[in-house]
């Protein structure tokens, strides 16, 4: 198995595959993103840019290519079955001049050309998303995401969501602040991730939000994920019952699940900073 830097995996996934650096703040979800902290921020220095969210600022490029054939080497070394999470510290689906179609076309095609491993795209720009799948299949190896961190968000983010002909839906409650499961439905997704805000200055998260989602997806037969609550108040110190962190079926097998557990659903994870 390829050895994989801190940096490049995270909980979900087994590696990053990052083609690009930088982003733009789009929604509340953007507010304390976390690619111009550690182990991220190197990419604002390295790429000399004025920060990591300038991307299309008065209408310069403003992002970071990595070498893509680097990139590929290095995904080409994991086992069969690996998730993948793409551009993670950017946004496949920002406007040009960052990104363009023709840059989505090459790397979506890297993608298909690997049925070995499963991919997952998401964005708050799920606009952006539905107007390019509109004329181009979704590989089958491909997990279309957006997140959702409001009901703001919500509202304007899964009808867009599940108009994109696939399968493979997700959705990214991450970071959540606020309780979206009044009348929410949750059919036609198949993977939920659910998890608070990280950083010093993470904002509130309750886990009786997530529960709800949780009961939710289990109705909605939706393959859930808890990510946990905020990374100064971790999860796994104030655990109750199961709460599952599991993957969807891929290629009719099921990858193994992983058990967390619930805490205090009427405890507020975190005040800010």
């Amino acid at each position: 198995m390829a050895r994989v830097s801190k940096g490049n995996k995270s909980s979900t996934v087994q590696f990053n595959l990052n083609f690009v650096y930088g982003c733009q703040k789009v929604s509340e979800g953007c507010v304390n993103c976390y690619i111009d902290r550690d182990p991220f921020a190197h990419g604002i220095e390295r790429f000399k840019l004025p920060d990591a969210f300038s991307a299309n600022k008065n209408g310069q490029r403003n992002v970071g290519d990595f070498n893509e054939e680097s990139r590929l080497k290095e995904l080409d070394k994991l086992p069969n079955g690996s998730w993948v999470f793409v551009n993670n510290v950017s946004d496949t689906f920002l406007s040009p001049p960052a990104i363009t179609d023709e840059m989505r076309d090459r790397w979506l095609g890297y993608l298909a050309d690997r049925p070995q491993y499963q991919f997952k795209l998401c964005t708050k720009r799920t606009g952006q998303m539905v107007a390019y799948f509109r004329t181009r299949k979704v590989p089958n190896n491909v997990w279309v995401g957006s997140t959702i961190e409001n009901r703001k968000a919500l509202e304007l983010r899964l009808p867009l969501l599940l108009s994109i002909d696939t399968p493979n839906r997700w959705i990214n409650f991450e970071p959540l602040l606020e309780d979206v499961s009044e009348g929410l439905s949750l059919k036609g997704i198949s993977w939920a991730c659910v998890g608070g805000e990280t950083g010093s200055k993470y904002r509130p998260f309750r886990i009786d939000w997530a529960y709800k989602l949780y009961m939710i997806a289990q109705r909605d037969h939706v393959t859930f994920w808890f990510e946990g609550g905020n990374g100064k108040n971790e999860s796994n110190r104030q655990r109750g019952s199961a709460f599952p962190r599991d993957r969807p079926e891929a290629d009719s097998k099921r990858s193994d699940g992983e058990q967390t557990a619930l805490f205090d659903s009427n405890k507020a994870v975190g005040t800010g900073a």
